[in-house]
């Protein structure tokens, strides 16, 4: 992230977001295809991917592309 040049805003987007998914990790979208199955959400110009089970959300990746 630090490479993206991130604003304090998207900072706050990105850490408001992550505490949705602690609520609600079906936020996101499946990403089709890959296994163990793997979600997206955007946070403006950031994606973040995640997995999930019934006791932890695991985000494996915060970035652009």
């Amino acid at each position: 992230m630090s490479k993206a040049r991130v604003s304090p805003e998207e900072r706050l987007a990105i850490s408001n977001l992550l505490k949705d998914l602690c609520g609600n990790p079906k936020l996101g979208y499946e990403i089709r295809f890959l296994s163990p199955n793997t979600y997206r959400v955007d946070a403006g110009r950031f994606r973040i991917h995640y997995r999930f089970d019934d006791e932890y959300v695991k985000v494996g990746y915060i970035g652009v592309y």
